[in-house]
């Protein structure tokens, strides 16, 4: 009996470790777009908001006559069709993997704390359970940016929109980053497991915290006034509840052996752990 309880254990990690994971975000990392982001003469600033090139994401705000661009929004895509990357206006950088990424000031002091975030309509709404969340980012390394570590998801039922193109939303159900990000040459990994209550069809990034909480370090004093980031490699996966017995356990001669499924990279390293005493 023991014997076999053993291997239907391992059975079902093998099946759950190697099964293709599906993402929910699309276009996770800006490869597809409706239109090139090019600014003829100024290819530095090619994809300078127009984040709603890279479809479907968008800013949500509504359209203002201060924004150069029709998406509605000054966050950024950039993209090596027009000659932006791995060289724009916010600093050099080749994308996490494929040809885009897209740039946001998660927030920007020299314009009373003016926040961007981008906007994504999931491939199906969340249920009840856990989900792995991950995203790569890259402190741009233009000599006045700040690096922060207010750079956050959140999750919602419906859109939201910034009322005057630049206000703070005031969202709480999400994803929080702790540390501050200063990488200027690679990319950072964020991730953390997200209990959906169920009905989230859209995911929001940016920064949600006041700034009165926010962690920051200005890379260049005095001249810091925007916390600018580079964004690529989405992914928003179900994480696979494991269970055998009551409690989540499995029994083995006396022993139980609690059986836990931890996040990490969601679905990169997807680890699971047993009770190292059952001798296994």
């Amino acid at each position: 009996m023991y014997r076999i309880l053993i291997f239907f254990v391992f059975y079902n990690l093998n099946w759950l470790c190697f099964a293709q994971p599906i993402n929910l975000v699309p276009n996770p990392s800006f490869e597809f777009y409706d239109s090139c982001p090019y600014k003829a003469g100024v290819p530095n600033y090619s994809g300078t908001d127009q984040i709603c090139y890279a479809t479907p994401w968008f800013q949500p705000s509504f359209p203002s006559p201060i924004i150069e661009a029709s998406c509605g929004g000054s966050s950024d895509f950039f993209h090596s069709c027009s000659g932006a990357v791995p060289r724009n206006f916010a600093g050099y950088q080749y994308p996490k993997s494929g040809l885009g990424y897209s740039g946001i000031g998660l927030y920007l002091i020299q314009s009373n704390d003016g926040r961007e975030y981008i906007e994504i309509k999931l491939n199906s709404k969340l249920e009840n359970r856990k989900y792995c969340t991950s995203f790569f980012v890259s402190l741009a390394d233009k000599y006045n940016w700040i690096a922060t570590n207010c750079i956050q998801t959140r999750f919602t039922n419906d859109t939201v929109f910034q009322l005057d193109g630049w206000m703070k939303l005031n969202l709480n159900e999400g994803i929080n980053n702790l540390n501050i990000i200063s990488d200027t040459s690679g990319w950072s990994l964020i991730k953390g497991i997200y209990s959906a209550k169920g009905g989230e069809n859209f995911m929001t990034i940016g920064c949600f915290d006041d700034f009165q909480i926010v962690k920051d370090n200005c890379i260049d004093p005095p001249n810091c006034g925007y916390a600018y980031y580079y964004f690529d490699d989405f992914g928003v996966y179900e994480l696979p509840e494991i269970s055998a017995g009551l409690g989540g356990e499995i029994d083995t001669l006396g022993e139980n052996i609690p059986l836990q499924a931890n996040c990490e990279g969601c679905w990169n390293d997807l680890v699971y752990r047993w009770w190292p005493s059952a001798g296994l």
